[in-house]
């Protein structure tokens, strides 16, 4: 799939990232500040993926200060495939699509604390429990 169809909304790729600089948990928020928050935590989990696993290291693949575009994101990833990776990927996609952080049973939306520390989430504690048990 062309990168223009994963994310078609380019220009939001990377808002307010800064490769380098940790992830800082948001409020629960909605609307443009839910997805900057999303996207800067997905990135980052995204990124420390790539340093432990391929041994890259991509805040230096930037200057400090300078979002990485959707294109160094795509670079970074040519080549590369994980269960991890794809997951993150997913999540950018779905992130775009609107339907990020969204469980997929109750189709409630999971709160930002929660996305922070697993962007690839899927279903809310209460699904997941029911799903489980």
């Amino acid at each position: 799939m062309a990168p223009d169809q994963l994310h078609p909304r380019p220009s939001r790729q990377t808002q307010g990232f800064v490769p380098g600089q940790p992830a800082n948990p948001a409020p629960a928020v909605s609307g443009a500040s839910f997805e900057q928050a999303s996207r800067h935590s997905i990135l980052s989990h995204l990124f420390e993926h790539l340093k432990t696993a391929y041994d890259i290291d991509p805040p230096n693949e930037k200057p400090a200060g300078n979002p990485l575009p959707r294109q160094g994101i795509e670079a970074l990833l040519a080549f590369k495939t994980d269960s991890i990776l794809d997951e993150l990927h997913g999540a950018l996609h779905r992130l775009d699509e609107g339907t990020f952080g969204i469980c997929i049973a109750c189709k409630r939306r999971m709160n930002q604390t929660l996305l922070d520390s697993d962007p690839i989430r899927r279903l809310c504690p209460e699904c997941e429990r029911k799903l489980l048990f």
